[in-house]
């Protein structure tokens, strides 16, 4: 990203987490997907360490704008799109998962879409569920 962007230019980022407050199954799927990342050497919860990979790379003027996103109807149509838009996140990752032999949790895609299922039931159900959004921006110096 850096080395493709004109001197003077502008990279913006954004992050879901590292935190959920939701309930027992979102949880249980973030456990899961830390575990199931972690084991390929990758970072589920990586939004607490890209301001400081953007300035290893040498971008300046870095911002985080930390932004509080409800998930579920209960937060009206911002909680609606919240929901959909996180639940489409994690849904993505399903083939990789069904790839691995539904890695000792889930025993068929369509058991992966249902416990997305019952998690987006669980958002919509308990007021309050939410997650944290970062935004970060970062200047390629001139």
């Amino acid at each position: 990203m850096y080395r493709v962007l004109k001197p003077g230019g502008y990279a913006q980022l954004i992050e879901t987490g590292p935190e959920w407050s939701c309930g027992p199954k979102t949880a249980s799927i973030v456990l899961f997907l830390d575990d199931f990342f972690g084991k390929r050497n990758m970072l589920l919860r990586c939004g607490v360490y890209v301001a400081d990979m953007l300035k290893a790379a040498g971008f300046v003027d870095v911002k985080c704008e930390v932004i509080k996103m409800n998930l579920g109807v209960w937060a009206g149509e911002d909680g609606r799109l919240g929901r959909d838009i996180t639940i489409g996140g994690l849904s993505g990752m399903r083939d990789h998962v069904m790839r691995e032999g539904g890695c000792g949790r889930f025993s068929s895609a369509s058991d992966f879409d249902r416990q997305m299922d019952e998690i987006t039931d669980e958002w919509d159900d308990m007021e309050g569920s939410h997650t944290e959004v970062r935004v970060f921006t970062a200047r390629k110096p001139l």
